[in-house]
This record gives structure tokens, sequence and C-alpha cells, in this order.
């Protein structure tokens, strides 16, 4: 089977409130940097991960996904059950039995996609269609979908959370229906959207980035310097051309603190157009497809950094941590690391594997399972294997 490699790495994404399989935001005005495949850690007030506890957990749980179409995405949603989204959307329970399928309402599903389950009582996903015209909102239960017109045609990006979803007109919408709750910003204020926190909406306008609430501006920062998210209310700004991080007051725009980027040696993960940042009590996970990097909170004091690896999901509950593997393509067998968020110590690992599986493997996560699938390169399957691995 042939998939979309563009897609198949939107899955890393947003978590601590909600369970989050990947949510994309289009950094399309973001600088980008040197091959991040380059870096090295940084020197300096770096904690060391520390020894490997020996692997944990059962083996992992093997099942086939239905092979709808070539450039379908699996994503983990609740209860061990698997959203395939593209042309064809699919609800497989746990044994990869699919609960419903019908055809996408929005043509040619291939934008950005973000779903979110759990343990809460809404479970929707909301994808973009090509050129971003439209998005289509589905309510995970029953299969039933909604067209929303982008406005305007070709809008920015999205952002998605367990209790709405914010798009570029300003509005807040239900995140399985698309019904209008509340808007935050007047139409036309943004061109892209990059954070919902609450009911305050942060995105890029015409004249910089700003925060919106209930149709007040809370501030404006006449720059288009990129900002990440996380649902506890974290913002940071970047500065590709400085290097540097700089820790954003939600309610008045103000820097709280600005760092040298740690992660700077033989390439920036500032200067990272794929860049996402996971939220923990005490620190903040930045993270590309090949380096991550956590830093205090309080301060931006660089806590612990790796290379070579990518963080899919941090968790709160059981257990406080964070699953570190691969954001695309991973080799069969591999590892994936669950770290202390705070010292980067790992606290346990999983074994993955996918049977028969030699093209690369493709991994995608929430904040109770990681999903392991294995693209048939050939086309001539039936089914695509998979491993579903509770961490």
């Amino acid at each position: 089977m042939r998939r979309d490699p563009g897609r198949a790495v939107v899955v890393a994404a947003l978590a601590v409130v909600v369970i989050v399989a990947g949510i994309v935001a289009a950094f399309a005005m973001h600088q980008s940097g040197n091959n991040p495949a380059a870096r090295s850690p940084a020197t300096g007030p770096v904690i060391a991960s520390g020894p490997a506890s020996p692997v944990t957990n059962k083996t992992p749980d093997a099942l086939n996904l239905p092979l709808y179409s070539g450039s379908q995405t699996d994503l983990p949603v609740s209860d061990g059950q698997v959203l395939s989204i593209g042309p064809t959307l699919a609800l497989l329970n746990a044994n990869g039995v699919a609960l419903w399928h019908e055809n996408a309402s929005v043509n040619s599903l291939n934008g950005s996609t973000a779903a979110s389950g759990g343990l809460q009582t809404r479970s929707c996903a909301v994808a973009s269609g090509a050129g971003g015209h439209d998005y289509d909102f589905v309510a995970l239960l029953s299969g039933q979908q909604t067209v929303v017109p982008a406005s305007p045609p070709a809008g920015g990006s999205f952002t998605l959370t367990g209790n709405g979803v914010a798009l570029p007109d300003g509005t807040i919408r239900n995140p399985c229906t698309g019904t209008v709750t509340a808007r935050a910003a007047p139409h036309g204020t943004f061109t892209s959207t990059e954070c919902l926190i609450g009911t305050t909406v942060i995105g890029t306008g015409r004249t910089g980035q700003m925060a919106w609430k209930n149709g007040h501006k809370l501030w404006q920062i006449r720059t288009k310097n990129p900002l990440i998210c996380d649902n506890r209310g974290t913002v940071l700004m970047l500065n590709p051309a400085a290097g540097k991080v700089s820790y954003v007051n939600l309610a008045n725009g103000k820097t709280r603190w600005t760092i040298k980027d740690p992660s700077c040696v033989g390439g920036c993960l500032s200067h990272s157009p794929a860049l996402h940042m996971l939220g923990a009590a005490q620190a903040l996970i930045l993270t590309d497809g090949n380096h991550v990097l956590a830093l205090n909170r309080n301060n931006g004091r660089a806590l612990w950094q790796k290379s070579g690896e990518c963080a899919l999901q941090a968790r709160v509950t059981p257990n406080l941590a964070v699953l570190l593997g691969s954001c695309g393509q991973s080799a069969d067998p591999a590892v994936a690391t669950v770290a202390n968020p705070s010292s980067g110590v790992t606290i346990g690992s999983h074994q993955v594997r996918v049977a028969g599986c030699s093209q690369g493997s493709q991994w995608s996560a929430n904040a109770h399972r990681l999903l392991v699938v294995c693209p048939d390169a050939a086309g001539s399957g039936q089914t695509d294997p998979a491993s579903l691995i509770s961490w």
C-alpha cells in the first residue's frame, strides 16, 4: 500500500487534557533551518537520560487493519479503537473490525487531520480537504459528518481540543458537529490559528501574532515568528533568526523569559517548520522528527535532550510520562521508550515489531496507546498488519 508520507507524520501532536493522536498546525510561514539530522546534543545544564529500566508491559497486541485506500491514515482513539481516515472514513474496534465505514464528505481528504478520544464524553475528528476549502467534522460514535466551508477558501490551519475547534474565521465550534459555540475574533482577523486555550484563540493575522477572546483582542505582537502552545495555557514564541525561545504570558502577551535555543549545535529546534510542544507539570517538551528538548516551565532552563528521537505523546494519568519513538517511519523491530518528563530518565521501554514489516512502520499515539502500522508497499494485500501497544 502506498501512503501519503506527509499525512503519516501528522499524528504526533497535542496532549494533556485531551488524548490527541495528532494535530497539524500549518507553519508554512516558518523559516526552515539546518538539517535536524545533523544535530548533536548541546552542552550545558542538561541531565542525562540515566540507565534504562527493564522492558515493560506485555507483548504487543497484533491486529489487521482493513485496507480501504492507499492514502488512509490510522490513528488510535478511545478504548483501543482506531480511526482510519482518508477518502474512506472508518472506526475500527480493538480487533480491527469496522464498527462503521463510509465515504468522507470532504473531497480528497488529504489536508491536516486531528482526532480526539479517550475518557471524555466526546470523541471526534476534524480534517481539512485538499487545498483547505472545507473542514469535515466527524462524530466517532455515529460516523455523522458535517462539512463546514473554509472562510476564506483555502483557509489556514485549525486547532482542536477535547471541547472545541478554532477555525481561521474566528469561530470556536463543537468538535463533533461543527456548530458555532463562540466567536473569539471578528471575521478576517486570522489567516491561521495556532492555539485554542479555553476560549482564547491565538493565531497569525496580517499584522502579526495576536490573541482574541469573546470578540476582544487581548494582545498583539507585530511579528510573524511562530507560536506553539500546549493545553495547559503555555505559549512559546520561536525566533528562528536569533535562535531564541520566549515564554509569552497568555493574558497580556508579555515575555516572561527568553533563552538561547539549547539545541543549536548543528541545527536548532527553533528553526524547525514541524516543531510541536507537549506540556507536563514542570516541563515543556519541544520536539520535531529527530530531536527532543525539555525545558523548565518556570525559567526555561534546559532539563534534558535527546537526538535521533521524537516525542510522540505526553500523559498525565495514570503516571506522568512522555512517549519517545518514531514520528515518521521506523525500521522493524524498534523500541519505544517511556521517559520521565522532568528528568528524561527512562521509566520503561517496549519492543515494537510488526510481523512481516520490511518497508518501515508508521507510528501514532494517544495518551494510552501506541499504534504501529506496517503499510503494504506492494499494494496487493487487503489488510495492513499493525500492533496496538498499551503504554
